[in-house]
């Protein structure tokens, strides 16, 4: 549905637009976090959660665009919904993606073949970031 990652020109990995969202466990294995080593400058800790910004994954290879936990247990949860999350009965498609934005009509139409036939999609703006993410929802379509 959407194109891969290779081909974008501002990865989300390098986390220049991105805040990636880790927890304990997620910070251990791609930064080496341990109670007693101090953050690096690009990982905040607060709530018992890590957030990374500012510097690139050290899992991401700047020259070749990979990521080198791709295919493991280390691999962030946030990393494999990216770009499209889900929200309760809503699907969120993150704007900051270019493969979303260059490709909105046909994660639409996607969405819209995977729903039953008495539902149509629903297309809103984000409440809180309308210029960030998109949200998408099934409803039933309204009988004349």
């Amino acid at each position: 549905m959407l194109p891969h990652c290779p081909r974008c020109a501002r990865p989300c990995c390098a986390l220049t637009d991105v805040v990636l969202d880790l927890s304990p466990r997620e910070a251990s294995a791609l930064y080496g976090i341990t109670k007693k080593s101090a953050l690096p400058a690009s990982l905040r800790r607060q709530r018992g959660r890590f957030y990374a910004h500012g510097a690139p994954c050290p899992a991401f290879d700047l020259v070749t665009h990979r990521c080198g936990v791709y295919d493991t247990d280390a691999k962030p949860v946030g990393c494999t919904d990216f770009p499209l999350y889900r929200d309760g009965d809503e699907v969120v498609a993150d704007l900051r993606c270019e493969a979303v934005r260059d490709n909105a009509a046909a994660l639409e139409d996607a969405l819209v073949q995977a729903l039953p036939d008495d539902h149509e999609l629903v297309v809103m703006q984000d409440a809180e970031h309308k210029d960030l993410f998109i949200r998408f929802a099934a409803a039933p379509r309204v009988q004349p």
